[in-house]
């Protein structure tokens, strides 16, 4: 996901079309998959660079957040 799509607000529509293409894919190939497979939560903050004020996201509960 790209910066300007979160800011631009485009990162919804973005993330409905993945689901929709992974489902497609799923259902056409059952036997690929052992569980329905889930698109990452969209992330809350975007940085190029983060800025010095900015609160350090703990990593390791925004990887257990996704699965």
């Amino acid at each position: 996901m790209s910066h300007s799509s979160l800011t631009d607000r485009a990162a919804q529509a973005i993330q409905d079309k993945r689901a929709a293409t992974i489902e497609r894919f799923r259902a056409g190939n059952p036997h690929r998959f052992t569980r329905t497979p889930t698109v990452p939560k969209l992330p809350t903050v975007a940085w190029i660079n983060r800025p010095d004020d900015a609160p350090v996201l703990d990593q390791a509960r925004h990887r257990e957040d996704a699965a």
